[in-house]
């Protein structure tokens, strides 16, 4: 969350598609209201209704709760997961990158009923 940049992965349930999204920021409120304008984006873009539910999950250290109470008081649900959680194989060469995460973390929402 201290980051310049936050990399999100963005997919509606049923569709194999997905948004990749870099959100540059220069300070905290403009990531913020960027984040909420590319889920605004993305809900058009899978065809969904505007007030369709948000499914949150990310990784983050102890100092990245205040997100997730941020992004709950927006109606947004949020699961927030040490980033050690995140399953690598360890005999394989891995890199190991946000974006990579991201599409990580996006499989497992999907994978959760």
């Amino acid at each position: 969350m201290g980051r310049d940049s936050w990399q999100l992965a963005i997919g509606a349930d049923g569709s194999k598609s997905r948004r990749d999204v870099k959100i540059v920021r220069t300070e905290l409120s403009s990531g913020k209201a960027d984040l909420l304008a590319e889920v605004k984006k993305s809900k058009a873009h899978f065809g969904l209704s505007q007030d369709a539910p948000v499914h949150t999950l990310y990784e983050a250290g102890r100092d990245g709760f205040w997100f997730a109470r941020w992004l709950q008081d927006r109606g947004f649900s949020c699961i927030v997961i040490d980033p050690a959680s995140i399953l690598v194989d360890r005999k394989a060469k891995h890199r190991k990158t946000d974006a990579i995460d991201a599409r990580a973390l996006l499989g497992c929402c999907r994978a959760c009923p």
